[in-house]
């Protein structure tokens, strides 16, 4: 049996792309990686002051469209000389040397422009669900609009209170910006792969199949048959990659319509799903 190739997620991206930046940096023409607010990549070649051959710029193209995955933009390649306003991209005070690459002679370099949007439909209120076996299904949030008042450690203990009596609990950590409950329910080893904040990002996408986004609680036992699950903001990450959670985070909250589950909502309400999914199965 032949096992299909992972896809490539949020982490990986960018190193892939910068590996073809370096290629088209060497020929002598300057490079701006652009990312846009889903987290896909398009490379932006300045041919303005010297010709670049077609059949590179092809190969480039068929490169990134190829190993990027979904990540890769409609248009994964443009040159400056077909931009109707290159500068706008070029010249922009946004763009940023911070790839930590230094060009050598003869060499052109390569500049960073990531585009981040905040914003997100936050009054949606989900029903309850009645599982197919007749269990119902409850959910219960806790929030707050101060940091620092407890949110976490009452969900914590509330979570151990539920399960120590024979219940089947699950805890998703949605406090995005600071996540508290997963770290006090789960050892930073036993952590899923991916986070909360993984399955947002890569479901506007449409790319958050096989995400391993739960795990059991680890810091103390459970008597009486109970269960305590844990969804964690963030997870451990694939090996071999930087897990970016804050450029994650700059992207978590977009309204996108046509891509994926393209509200903030829609996403927010298949990740509880997701997880809920994952345990009536394990449990």
């Amino acid at each position: 049996m032949t096992l299909s190739p992972d896809p490539v997620r949020f982490d990986a991206a960018r190193p892939l792309a910068l590996t073809v930046a370096f290629d088209m940096a060497a020929s002598g023409v300057d490079v701006l990686m652009v990312r846009d607010i889903l987290g896909r990549l398009s490379l932006l070649l300045d041919d303005r002051l010297a010709a670049v051959d077609a059949a590179k710029v092809e190969a480039w193209r068929e490169r990134l469209t190829s190993t990027l995955g979904r990540y890769a933009a409609d248009r994964p390649l443009l040159l400056a000389s077909k931009l109707f306003q290159p500068d706008a991209y070029f010249a922009s005070p946004r763009a940023a040397d911070e790839l930590g690459y230094v060009a050598g002679s003869g060499q052109g370099t390569i500049r960073w422009l990531d585009n981040t949007v905040v914003g997100g439909d936050w009054a949606r209120v989900s029903t309850p669900r009645t599982e197919p076996d007749g269990v119902r299904t409850a959910r219960t949030a806790l929030y707050g609009f101060k940091g620092g008042v407890g949110r976490s450690t009452a969900t914590f203990m509330l979570a151990k209170h539920l399960a120590g009596q024979g219940n089947c609990v699950l805890v998703i950590d949605l406090d995005l910006e600071s996540p508290g409950s997963g770290p006090l329910l789960v050892a930073e080893e036993q952590l899923p792969r991916y986070g909360i904040i993984d399955q947002l990002v890569e479901s506007a996408l449409g790319n958050d199949d096989g995400l391993d986004l739960v795990t059991q609680a680890t810091h103390f036992q459970l008597q009486n048959n109970g269960e305590l699950w844990v969804a964690p903001a963030r997870g451990r990450g694939a090996p071999h990659t930087t897990y970016a959670y804050i450029d994650k985070l700059n992207r978590v909250y977009a309204d996108v319509p046509g891509h994926g589950q393209g509200s903030f909502a829609d996403r927010l309400e298949a990740a509880v799903q997701a997880c809920e999914e994952v345990v009536a199965r394990e449990s």
